[in-house]
């Protein structure tokens, strides 16, 4: 007898309940690994963008109030998160990392559940896939961005809405809903994924399980759009509270549209490196991913298919910021890839003929497909072991610089604030915060999260030069990549006028004109 499609379909895309479930030990080794290569980034510096989440999250933690008391484009999801990791663990590199260890963790553990009814083999080779892969590729530029963060959400506003679309499951629905609005905290450019997700969720509904469009109004989108809305209206009204919406919604949309605007030429170059970046160190988990995206295709698989637009819908919006293009705006892909690829690991693996020989033949094609997010692992701990696992601070810093190219130019640069003839006070640079985090000076609380001075318009210099004279920091540097604008920019002249006027030069060099205030 012939099966019925859509109960077909149902089946392949709604767990059937398994009694007294234990993890297995192969799921609970895949935890282990990945928490143990999470582990190896504990110690990890910053760049550019960690500091300036973490200069910020120091102001909002210390009773700031983020687009009033620190101004930045993101949105406030990432100052949380930041906020919380200090709580939590300490406002510092080690402390950030921390608590990113642990999301990515529960990104492992969430992955491994939604699959262990449906594909035991996926369900301990998604954690590797995912989690495991980010670890053993990234590197200090990557760890702990908003793309990287926001895959927790992304997996559970997906696979919670596979689960519920056809609206049996109103509180999946709901947790669907507030896990997409966790999304948009933390980037709202990411709303056409959601979308898109939920879309072709309610579409495979409708058509290949045959669920009533009431019931599924009722049972999915009523109780998803509630959960969607919910946190983001509290965030207005917070904002509203505090007589901040103009500048919120100025921030939200008119900047980066400005900003987009400003961009000449195509960057062709900064996509390429992208790409490249990320089709090197993805490249087993795209091949696999497009065995298993190809399965999920030809059995409509509605859990495959949402991950595919996943990825089609997050690909088009990195496509889209072309102010960016940066190396981890393509994390944004890796949970949906390693998902996919770990079904199509599963199915060749189930493929392959009953033989020791051809297992053993698939084992040592699987050690060759892996061997360079490997190698990049080992030389991780290899480098961790050489400076005694950065155990106390000595270490920690030799570590720091041994990994990092930048954080040994800054440390020389700002060696001299810890001489005896150094005055205590707060810093103020333009342009790199990563400065303000190995000096151990407070940002001037003239900062306010100031990004993108290129692109800066007068009225905007004309604000930063009155909080400077209101809230004067003792040192001033500009680095060399911005002195020609301060220097010379008709915009920038209140700036310049308030250096000639209240600071005398302190030194010059290749990278940068350090001032500090006439006493």
């Amino acid at each position: 007898m012939s099966q019925n499609p859509a109960a077909a379909s149902h089946e392949a895309t709604t767990p059937a309940p398994r009694a007294a479930a234990r993890p297995a030990a192969r799921e609970v080794a895949a935890l282990i690994a990945v928490a143990l290569l999470g582990a190896l980034h504990l110690p990890y510096p910053f760049e550019w963008d960690q500091a300036t989440f973490l200069t910020g999250a120091r102001v909002l933690a210390h009773g700031g109030t983020l687009y009033r008391d620190w101004w930045d484009v993101k949105q406030p999801a990432i100052y949380a998160f930041y906020v919380a990791a200090g709580r939590m663990f300490g406002f510092s590199e080690s402390g950030v990392h921390a608590l990113e260890l642990l999301w990515m963790l529960a990104l492992a553990c969430a992955v491994t559940l939604a699959l262990r009814a449906r594909d035991a083999h996926a369900a301990w080779l998604a954690p590797l896939l995912t989690v495991g892969i980010y670890w053993a590729a990234v590197g200090p530029w990557h760890l702990t961005q908003v793309e990287g963060l926001v895959g927790l959400p992304l997996w559970l506003a997906t696979a919670w809405a596979s689960l519920a679309a056809e609206g049996r499951s109103p509180w999946r629905a709901l947790l669907a809903g507030l896990a997409g609005a966790v999304v948009l905290l933390f980037k709202l450019a990411l709303a056409p994924v959601v979308a898109l997700v939920w879309l072709v969720a309610l579409v495979h509904a409708a058509t290949r399980a045959r669920a009533p469009a009431g019931r599924i109004a009722v049972g999915f989108v009523l109780p998803a759009l509630v959960g969607l809305a919910v946190p983001l209206a509290l965030v207005i009204a917070h904002e509203a509270r505090l007589g901040l919406l103009p500048t919120l919604r100025w921030t939200t949309f008119t900047y980066p549209g400005y900003l987009l605007s400003q961009v000449r030429g195509t960057r062709v170059n900064v996509l390429f490196d992208g790409l490249s970046w990320f089709a090197l160190r993805w490249s087993p988990v795209l091949a696999l991913a497009a065995a298993g995206a190809a399965g999920a295709w030809r059995a409509r698989d509605r859990l495959g298919l949402c991950l595919i637009a996943c990825i089609a819908a997050g690909a088009a919006v990195v496509l889209a910021q072309r102010t960016s293009w940066w190396q981890y705006h393509w994390l944004l892909l890796d949970p949906p890839l390693g998902v996919l690829a770990a079904f199509g690991a599963s199915a060749l693996w189930r493929a392959l003929p009953e033989s020791r020989g051809a297992r053993r033949l698939a084992g040592v094609f699987a050690a060759m497909l892996f061997l360079a997010p490997g190698v990049l692992a080992l030389e991780k701990l290899t480098l961790l072991a050489r400076d005694r696992f950065a155990l106390g601070p000595a270490h920690a810093r030799v570590h720091q610089e041994r990994v990092s190219e930048l954080y040994q130019r800054v440390d020389a640069e700002v060696a001299f604030l810890d001489s005896a003839g150094a005055r205590p006070g707060s810093l103020f640079v333009i342009d790199d915060p990563v400065y303000y985090l190995r000096s151990g000076r407070a940002a001037a609380t003239a900062l306010r999260g100031v990004r993108f001075y290129p692109f800066m318009r007068p009225a905007e210099w004309d604000s930063l030069g009155r909080q400077l004279r209101a809230d004067p920091p003792v040192y001033v540097l500009v680095e060399s990549e911005f002195a020609p604008l301060v220097n010379d920019s008709a915009a920038a002249a209140p700036v310049r006028a308030l250096l000639a006027r209240d600071y005398r030069p302190l030194r010059r060099d290749a990278r940068g004109e350090w001032w500090e205030r006439a006493r």
